[in-house]
């Protein structure tokens, strides 16, 4: 699918490099500022961009049921290759509209957007947003990565550390 979606260009290309780089990275390290919005308690999580998997497999061996989205065919193959005993569900979908995560009429107690918004524009962002929502329980948690300034370019993908606290 990534072939259609704006935002995702070279990352097919350049998927081995970048889920082995992503993989370098521990889950606690680069969440380690929002480790306490992750509830206790299983849950139900959406994990938007889920890239090589990373995040949606720490979810679903915290017991949480995972729900991962990531339009790159070659990342996706990357997740399932690094972690096969993984009950993470993926799909090939994407913001702004998340079509097949709407299909499945599910809500979600977290919604995980690392490393994404910055591929959207501003109606996208808009969108998407809106598509969040809608997919959110009552009370529950988005937690968003934002890049800010212009984005520049694909290199820098490879150059992203860990996530700061405001």
């Amino acid at each position: 699918m990534s072939i259609d979606v704006p935002g995702t260009e070279g990352y097919a290309e350049h998927a081995g490099v970048l889920a082995n780089d992503w993989r370098k990275i521990s889950f606690e390290d680069l969440h380690r500022p929002v480790l306490h919005l992750i509830p206790d308690a299983p849950s139900r999580i959406l994990d938007v961009g889920a890239g090589m998997g990373r995040d949606a497999a720490a979810f679903a061996s915290m017991g949480h049921a995972v729900l991962a989205v990531e339009p790159v065919d070659e990342l996706r193959a990357a997740a399932t290759n690094f972690y096969p005993a993984s009950s993470v569900v993926w799909l090939d979908d994407s913001l702004p509209d998340l079509c097949l995560v709407r299909e499945r009429a599910n809500t979600f107690d977290v919604v995980m957007v690392t490393a994404v918004w910055m591929h959207l524009d501003k109606v996208q962002r808009r969108r998407g947003m809106g598509t969040i929502s809608d997919l959110l329980v009552d009370g529950g948690v988005v937690i968003l990565s934002v890049r800010h300034g212009p984005f520049p370019g694909f290199v820098a993908v490879r150059r992203f550390g860990p996530m700061t606290a405001r």
